[in-house]
């Protein structure tokens, strides 16, 4: 099975995280949102899940975000199957 990479950026507030995503979807990024998994003992409970890598891309368009601490830590991560895993790429 082959191994699919994601982002997974935890934010602090719900509010922040639904917000973000709006913004994302405005600019053609296709997240979602999840619940923060276990693996992850960060942030509010809400995260989004970005099929993409790029997380200068991710970013850009909720820079805002790092700089008022709404963002709590960045994540890459790979799923293979139903099995996923989390690598700490920036924590804020």
């Amino acid at each position: 099975m082959k191994k699919q990479p994601f982002t997974m950026i935890v934010f602090n507030s719900t509010h922040a995280a639904i917000e973000a995503s709006e913004i994302l979807k405005n600019n053609k990024q296709v997240n979602r949102i999840v619940n923060t998994p276990g693996k992850i003992e960060n942030g509010c409970g809400l995260s989004i899940y970005v099929n993409d890598t790029n997380i200068d891309k991710i970013t850009e368009p909720i820079q805002s975000f790092f700089d008022d601490k709404k963002v709590k830590a960045i994540y890459s991560g790979e799923k293979e199957g139903l099995s996923r895993s989390y690598t700490l790429v920036k924590e804020i």
